[in-house]
């Protein structure tokens, strides 16, 4: 026999399917008509599909995202299609969802997770304390403003010029010689100033020991 071949015998109605060896009974009386009415039908009669694509297959290529070889037929359930489309958006280029030029959505910073933490206010300030020396910032190109607050643990000053309004201060000229006695003045010398300028702004003076101002 020819395997798969059928024979519907119209006097007993009766549907029969050639095994290659023997007729085998496949459907009989109403079913074996209606089946015998469908498979005379034109393909363009079934819900207006086309033959080939009644006849497309899938092969297990296709099917590779819930694993090779597996049922055609098999599906994901709601909670895996939606790892997997966790899993796998925007781990290649191209993979990001293109938005139309109106621009992103709002979104609540409450849904944006994986994100690094943002400094505060109090933890940037903390920072720059704790890292940047005065050194390393730009130099002032106009007056400093102290607020009238007092500059403490002051080491050697080396500058040629110093402005204020405080009278009295604690001054270590470093590598100054006295112009009385010709000595460099030394840390915990007793000194004064001489003053030699006095203009409505600035004041100009140079140090000498108090002794020998005194002899």
């Amino acid at each position: 026999g020819i395997v798969d071949r059928f024979y519907f015998s119209t006097d007993i109605l009766i549907l029969e399917r050639d095994t290659g060896v023997a007729w085998a009974e496949v459907a009989r009386g109403e079913t074996a008509i209606r089946l015998v009415q469908l498979a005379e039908r034109l393909h363009t009669s079934l819900t207006g599909i086309t033959p080939d694509q009644h006849h497309t297959a899938f092969t297990p290529a296709d099917h590779t995202a819930i694993g090779d070889g597996a049922p055609h037929h098999a599906r994901y359930t709601d909670a895996e299609a939606l790892a997997a489309a966790k899993a796998g958006a925007g781990v290649l280029e191209g993979d990001l969802v293109q938005l139309d030029a109106v621009g992103l959505p709002a979104v609540d910073g409450s849904q944006l997770t994986g994100l690094p933490a943002g400094y505060t206010d109090e933890e940037a300030q903390a920072t720059v304390k704790a890292n940047v020396e005065v050194g390393d910032l730009k130099a002032p190109t106009k007056a400093l403003d102290m607020n009238g607050e007092d500059i403490t643990g002051v080491g050697s000053i080396t500058a040629s010029e110093l402005h204020g309004t405080t009278y009295w201060g604690d001054v270590y000229f470093e590598d100054v010689e006295c112009p009385i006695c010709h000595l460099k003045f030394k840390k915990g010398d007793k000194i004064m100033l001489m003053v030699n300028v006095v203009e409505e702004k600035y004041i100009s003076a140079f140090p000498v020991h108090l002794k020998c101002n005194e002899s």
